[in-house]
C-alpha cells in the first residue's frame, strides 16, 4: 500500500484511479499525520484473453540480436544439463 497526501491525491486523482484499476495498487490517503482513507480495487482483477494479448504486445521486445543470443544461451544450457535417471527404466 502506498501512502499519498490528500493534496497529491487531489492533484493526480485520475492517475491514482488508473493505477488502482489497471495495476491493482492500494493507496492510503494521508491528511496531516493521519491516514483518513484507503483507495483499493473494487474487485479482484481478472484478465480476459484479448486483454492479455494486448498486454503482451505492449511489453518491450528484444531486438533480433538479443533474441538470437538468448536463444543460443538457452540451447547451450540445455545441452549442458544432465537429466536425472528415469526411475521407470528407459
Amino acid at each position: 500500500m502506498l501512502n499519498i497526501t490528500a493534496t497529491e491525491a487531489q492533484r493526480h486523482f485520475s492517475d491514482l484511479l488508473n493505477r488502482v484499476q489497471y495495476q491493482g495498487v492500494d493507496f492510503a490517503i494521508q491528511r496531516g499525520n493521519r491516514i483518513v482513507a484507503h483507495i483499493t480495487p473494487a474487485s479482484p482483477q481478472t484478465l480476459c484473453y484479448a486483454d492479455f494479448i494486448k498486454l503482451l504486445n505492449r511489453l518491450p521486445q528484444l531486438d533480433p540480436q538479443d533474441r538470437d543470443d538468448f536463444s543460443q544461451t538457452v540451447k547451450e544450457i540445455r545441452n549442458q544439463m544432465q537429466l536425472p535417471e528415469n526411475p521407470w527404466g528407459s
